[in-house]
């Protein structure tokens, strides 16, 4: 059934499943307890919070994040909640899954990992600024980008940094996409696409993208 749905978390509040086939709604849950509001970013008290996290599914049940701070893991039949667990700030990519946990970024600038069967929090990494991309977990490291303008190998288990690459002055709020690997990866105000190792943060090369 997971495969034939599609999945839309809106931001009235509500995350809808449709028929992938025919559009039909099969069903919807209420994420947040109203609309999400969100606040310009010409006005000088805008977060830049303008993603939202999608669904990822593993293991029989959905996982989402939401703009209120929690990560939610549901039943794929009817969307009822299997487990809630809560972080210091929005979720606003789509968690990354990997052999029984469920990583996520919240805007208080920690990297969470939870168990994915039973929500418990399994450790927590701070940042020092919002993570805003989708930790993505690849033999046995989770990459991860701040707006501390740093890229993280993280362990998977442990949480502590494998390494590190301090990007000046840019933010990296792209996910990686690893392909044998290698994580490519861009940052904003630098205009660059790295490929990385993902075990090892080693560079094999960079492109300016201007």
């Amino acid at each position: 059934l997971v495969t034939s749905s599609l999945y839309v978390h809106s931001d009235d509040g509500w995350l809808y499943r449709l028929d992938a086939a025919s559009g039909k709604q099969r069903w919807k849950v209420r994420l947040e307890p109203d609309s999400v509001v969100r606040i310009p970013i010409d006005q000088p008290d805008s977060r830049y919070d303008f993603y939202g996290s999608g669904v990822a599914a593993w293991g029989g049940a959905l996982f989402v994040g939401t703009h209120d701070g929690r990560v939610l893991a549901l039943d794929p039949e009817d969307g009822h909640t299997l487990w809630s667990a809560t972080t210091g700030g929005p979720v606003l990519a789509t968690p990354g899954l990997a052999d029984g946990r469920v990583f996520v970024g919240s805007y208080d600038g920690r990297v969470y990992a939870f168990d994915a069967g039973i929500g418990e929090r399994l450790w927590t990494f701070d940042t020092g600024a919002a993570v805003t991309a989708t930790p993505t977990p690849d033999r046995g490291v989770v990459v991860i980008g701040s707006r501390s303008y740093d890229l993280y190998g993280l362990d998977a288990v442990t949480g502590v940094p494998r390494w590190n690459r301090y990007v000046w002055y840019s933010w990296i709020e792209s996910s990686a996409r690893i392909v044998d690997g290698i994580a490519y990866v861009g940052s904003s105000d630098a205009s660059r696409l790295f490929a990385i190792e993902s075990t090892t943060g080693d560079q094999h090369w960079e492109s300016d993208l201007h």
